[in-house]
């Protein structure tokens, strides 16, 4: 199961690349796909990936009665909220500003519970490199879509 977990989190860094790749290259123009649709596409998924994480940490502690379990269940509720209100509410930048801090969020608290046995090492060493593609995806964006 560890190589399905590993290509599963590979494959869900693909829309991060291939949009990143289409803001870099300015390929939306070539496929006729207007910028601020690309936004809109990339955001949905980003929310629905952070939705995910959030589900699996909530998933795991819900039914643990202890204080970090308590707080791994509220903030993956809070980082939901977080994620969907800046993404109705906020500019594309900001809200990629602040779905980059909750993706580190979550991989600070993947990282807590690798420690605590709850996931395997190989695991929180694939979220870290997921993540660290994510973000710099997300850089790419950013810097592409503030010079077009």
């Amino acid at each position: 199961m560890t190589l399905t977990y590993s290509i599963l989190t590979y494959l869900g860094t693909i829309p991060f690349l291939f949009v990143s790749a289409l803001f870099g290259a300015n390929f939306y123009e070539i496929l006729h796909i207007e910028l601020e649709s690309l936004k809109t596409i990339i955001s949905i998924y980003t929310v629905a990936i952070i939705s995910f994480i959030s589900g699996s940490h909530w998933g795991l502690n819900i039914n643990n009665n202890n204080f970090l379990s308590r707080f791994i269940v509220i903030s993956s509720n809070i980082f939901v909220l977080i994620i969907w209100f800046a993404y109705l509410f906020l500019l594309f930048e900001v809200f990629i500003f602040a779905a980059s801090v909750v993706f580190v969020l979550l991989l600070f608290i993947d990282q807590k519970l690798s420690y605590l046995d709850y996931y395997s090492e190989k695991y929180f060493q694939n979220r870290l490199i997921a993540t660290i593609i994510v973000l710099l995806s997300f850089f790419i964006m950013i810097y592409f879509s503030s010079i077009n």
